[in-house]
């Protein structure tokens, strides 16, 4: 379990308005710089209430260029999303090449909640862990980018945290970790 999300590295306020602009300007220039790949990127935005996922989602908005993101909330099913296979929702919602796609929640919400809330266990949970491997490693083959936490050495595992740890998360951040299918 997460004891702690602070890592002791600090900025001051004049360090960061210093920095700021600097980074906007690398990161719309890397934005501008995907839209000639051949793949797209994908940021999942999940954690606790409050934790300043809008914020995060506002800021990514502001400082990227519109025409090149698309950002989709994934709350509760609508009937007709109950009524297709489970990732269809999600599916429908990926960025195309040379695009960036941020989600508000994702296809690790339902499991997690229900493990939390003593829905599901043990095989089910494992199962539906190994069917979000399975979704991932077709993402990546058709081209899609996870944003990874540095020094993750296993590009085909999720990559987004829990919304249980209470932080906001992305999926620059840690998991569980699922082991790849052979």
């Amino acid at each position: 379990m997460l004891t702690a999300a602070e890592t002791g590295h600090t900025l001051t306020q004049k360090s960061y308005d210093s920095v700021l602009p600097k980074l906007r300007t690398r990161l719309l220039q890397a934005h501008f710089a995907l839209r000639s790949r051949k793949f797209s990127v994908i940021i999942i935005v999940s954690g606790a209430d409050g934790a300043g996922k809008g914020e995060l989602v506002h800021r990514l908005n502001e400082w990227l260029d519109p025409r090149g993101v698309a950002t989709h909330a994934f709350w509760d099913s609508s009937d007709e999303e109950r009524e297709r296979p489970t990732y269809w929702r999600f599916w429908r919602a990926l960025p195309g090449h040379g695009r960036i796609g941020i989600l508000f929640g994702s296809w690790y919400t339902e499991p997690i909640i229900r493990r939390v809330y003593g829905k599901i266990k043990g095989r089910r949970f494992e199962g539906a862990l190994n069917r979000i491997v399975a979704f991932e490693n077709m993402l990546a083959a058709d081209g899609r980018k996870r944003p990874r936490k540095s020094g993750s050495r296993n590009s085909s595992r999720p990559a987004a945290s829990p919304p249980t740890t209470g932080n906001t998360t992305s999926s620059t951040t840690g998991s569980p970790r699922r082991p790849s299918a052979p």
